[in-house]
């Protein structure tokens, strides 16, 4: 009768629903001693001095302990519904979660921020990029057009010898035609002055034409060169501007979590595995 009491029980006891994950239950650590006794965490840190690792250990009724390592002899989890759980406990484990969830809030705000950071950045050297190269073009298109316009200064004047030279050649030819008779080749030599002094007028008014061309086309062409290359400057400035708000938004966060107790920072195992703060007492 007895024994088949005692194995209902254990049938009981084996189909019971085992708690789950979540709001409802914790996951606990039970770490197993060398003497055979057990202790269940609700949290724990493990430091290591000198090679030598030690457990600061804090119990379901909210007792620490420190264990050394080689005092225990396993380390398993257990899911334990809160209602089972002494009233310090699920306080602590509150807190713990708390912690936690501020911890992985503080974690994204960083990764955000960082990420803002990286793209404010990004969007700076693009900027910076097309800014130079604006300034290139118009550096370029200036260059041009100056060479045109000095072309053009100096051109008037070559036309004008070329002129002149032509005149000369012609006027000798025609106004002491009788001479040439007794100089053998005078009259070929000043016509090929003649030639070349019209084929360098062809010249010099072609370059003209073209450098006239060049100046009316570059104009236009500076001037959007130069629009182009102010609308680069202002993105250049938004995107330094951006980029010093990355800066300072990180920084803010950095002066946040610096004003943390524990300087923004989750060390430790809670009961149902995720971060924890530190203990004041821990060691």
């Amino acid at each position: 009768m007895h024994s088949s009491r005692c194995f209902f029980l254990l049938a009981l006891l084996c189909l019971a629903p085992r708690a789950a994950p979540g709001e409802d239950s914790a996951r606990m650590t039970v770490f197993a001693l060398a003497d055979g006794g057990k202790v269940q965490a609700l949290h724990y840190m493990a430091s290591t001095v000198g090679g030598a690792t030690t457990y600061a250990i804090t119990t379901l009724d909210g007792q620490r302990m420190l264990v050394r390592e080689q005092d225990i002899r396993s380390r398993t989890e257990e899911l334990v519904p809160l209602a089972r759980l002494p009233e310090a406990a699920r306080t602590e484990l509150r807190k713990a979660r708390a912690a936690a969830a501020a911890a992985q809030n503080a974690a994204e705000a960083r990764a955000a921020v960082q990420r803002a950071m990286v793209a404010a950045k990004r969007t700076e050297n693009e900027a910076l990029a097309a800014a130079k190269a604006a300034d290139a073009d118009v550096a370029a298109a200036l260059d041009v057009f100056a060479k045109a316009e000095a072309l053009l200064k100096i051109i008037p004047a070559r036309i004008a010898q070329a002129n002149a030279r032509y005149d000369a050649s012609k006027a000798e030819l025609s106004g002491l035609a009788g001479l040439y008779e007794s100089i053998p080749g005078r009259a070929d030599y000043l016509r090929s002055l003649m030639e070349r002094a019209a084929a360098d007028k062809a010249v010099l008014e072609g370059q003209k034409k073209e450098a006239e061309e060049i100046v009316a086309r570059t104009q236009g062409a500076v001037a959007q060169l130069r629009a182009r290359l102010e609308t680069a400057q202002m993105n250049l400035a938004a995107a330094r501007a951006e980029t010093r708000m990355a800066i300072l938004r990180s920084r803010d966060e950095a002066r946040e979590l610096a004003a943390e107790p524990d300087g923004g920072l989750r060390i430790g195992k809670a009961a149902d595995g995720g971060a924890m703060a530190p203990q004041p007492d821990a060691k």
